[in-house]
């Protein structure tokens, strides 16, 4: 029997000295410790999930420094409450350092999906293209996917951030716990898929295929099953990770290519794909 899943996530932390600013309420670092510490909370007693925390930003400005502050354990949210508490914003933005760390970060372990969650409120000063860092963090093929959260201004934020994660901009502190709660229901949930070879009348196909779903940014095959269907029977359906984006080739002759596909969580999503089929005449010479 295989092992069960374990999920993973890794905060990362920006602690640059730009938090001390307002933010609605109160300070920037004021609320980020609130919310992050009632989320906590939250999510306490987990068993699949275990989460730990990167911080950057915290210590000498000269350092330019990064550091693992609660590695990856269970039953770790006392230590990480204690930590998130007492973290005092100080240096510059050090985020392409922390996420160039992050991949050491994670455990060894073939049966855990691998998330990133970056929390900053800008990335104006960062002297490293925390894109380009990105691309080579997700191509590793190590992190299933990495989310950011920004908080503050909008002005900050008018590049975006989406080359470095699915990119959430908060307008109001109201919205962070919010998102934060969504980010992980997403990281913990599967996605059903089932795939209905048609004709151009959307007639279903009594055949067998073999199908392949790729990783698009690794270009892996993820998952491999065979299409079936007869009469009467329903075609298989298959769980799949909903954060990963496919590429997906069902081997039919020719072969038929979905690129670039997403499926939602906690429902069942159905793949309906229609695929060539010609008639064929034999012609006798006698």
């Amino acid at each position: 029997a295989a092992a069960p899943e374990k999920t993973r996530v890794l905060i990362v932390l920006d602690c640059s000295s730009s938090l001390w600013e307002r933010w609605q309420s109160d300070a920037k670092i004021k609320v980020t410790q609130k919310v992050l510490s009632h989320f906590l909370d939250s999510i306490g007693g987990q068993a699949d999930m275990e989460v730990a925390l990167r911080v950057f930003g915290h210590l000498n400005r000269e350092s330019f420094a990064t550091r693992l502050e609660v590695p990856f354990e269970p039953d770790n949210r006392y230590r990480l409450q204690s930590k998130i508490k007492t973290l005092v914003p100080n240096g510059g933005c050090t985020a392409a350092a922390a996420l160039t760390s992050s991949l050491n970060d994670f455990p060894h372990d073939d049966n855990a999906r691998n998330i990133i969650l970056i929390i900053t409120d800008g990335m104006e000063e960062c002297q490293t293209s925390i894109c380009e860092v990105a691309r080579q963090i997700m191509s590793s093929g190590e992190i299933v996917k990495s989310f950011v959260v920004g908080i503050g201004n909008a002005d900050d934020f008018k590049e975006g951030l989406d080359c470095a994660g699915q990119f959430t901009f908060l307008p109001s502190e109201e919205l962070f716990g919010q998102t934060l709660h969504e980010i992980f229901y997403l990281s913990d949930q599967k996605a059903k898929v089932t795939i209905a070879l048609t004709d151009a009348r959307h007639n279903l196909y009594e055949t067998e295929a073999p199908v392949v779903f790729y990783d698009r940014l690794t270009h892996t095959a993820k998952y491999t099953t065979t299409y079936r269907h007869t009469t009467g029977k329903a075609a298989d359906t298959l769980i799949v990770d909903p954060l990963i984006n496919y590429d997906i080739t069902i081997y039919t002759q020719p072969p038929v290519e979905l690129k670039n596909q997403r499926f939602k969580p906690g429902r069942h999503n159905r793949l309906e794909v229609e695929a060539p089929q010609g008639t064929l005449r034999l012609r006798m010479e006698r």
